[in-house]
């Protein structure tokens, strides 16, 4: 859920050539805009749509991703990107369940917002 201080690892990795840990914290940061990307395929306005997207579907994908980090806990890393998929599917619930008035801060948002576009232009070229 630490987007912005995962991305500044991203960085603060690069420069001091630590390429693994960078590439570690660049897929944490991948999962999170992945969730959100999950949330914007399933809930296709930043409106309440009660009966129409599926919020009820969110909060269970929320679920069983938690539900599988917990259950791949001797695979950390594993278990940490399906955490930060849960958090990104979860800010892009929030986002749109409030019509985007509840925000979040700094990078987080960014990347909320990116994930929900993705996901609402991957839908739209599917249906076209």
């Amino acid at each position: 859920s630490h987007v912005t201080g995962t991305w500044t690892k991203v960085g603060m990795n690069l420069e001091t050539g630590a390429f693994e840990d960078a590439l570690r914290n660049l897929l944490l940061m991948v999962s999170f805009i992945l969730g959100a990307m999950l949330s914007g395929c399933m809930i296709p306005k930043s409106n309440v749509l009660l009966g129409y997207a599926m919020y009820g579907w969110a909060l269970v994908g929320n679920a069983l991703l938690l539900l599988a980090a917990v259950l791949l806990h001797s695979e950390t890393f594993l278990a940490a990107c399906l955490t930060a998929a849960a958090c990104g599917l979860q800010n892009g619930m929030i986002t749109s369940y409030s019509g985007a008035i509840i925000r979040t801060t700094h990078i987080t948002g960014l990347a909320t917002d990116v994930g929900l576009i993705l996901g609402r232009s991957f839908v739209a070229f599917l249906w076209r």
